[in-house]
């Protein structure tokens, strides 16, 4: 949303590094095998919640570890924009949103579809 195509290249790529920095990404996806990180015991199946790259929750529906993950991370931020992936349908993501909404005071949340394969929910908070 930063970018300008008026602007010199070096000045768009500077804009563009300062954004970046206030932007949180959060990641849904699933264990594909057992596992412990940072004292936490995952088993294969169980949703994963990351934020920045870091496991943060571990759960066992997409909806509940996502909630989870945003009432923890989530601070000031005004937008929440989710892409969903190929095996969520819109309804899905639509009745997410709309929990989100209810549940999290935040301004403004955007569903897209995405259509990534391995995370059935990328989030951006900016």
């Amino acid at each position: 949303m930063n970018y300008n195509p008026d602007l010199k290249i070096t000045k768009i790529k500077e804009n563009m590094e300062t954004e970046i920095k206030k932007v949180k990404t959060l990641e849904i996806t699933e264990a594909v095998k057992d596992s412990r990180v940072n004292g936490l015991k995952i088993k294969k199946g169980d949703i994963i919640g990351l934020c920045q790259g870091e496991i943060k929750f571990i759960g066992k529906s997409y909806e509940g570890v996502v909630m989870k993950l945003l009432q923890k991370v989530f601070t000031d931020e005004e937008l929440v924009t989710i892409f969903y992936g190929k095996d969520i349908d819109e309804s899905t993501a639509s009745a997410l949103k709309e929990k989100i909404e209810n549940e999290i005071e935040i301004d403004e949340v955007e569903i897209y579809y995405g259509g990534q394969p391995l995370y059935p929910y990328l989030i951006s908070l900016e």
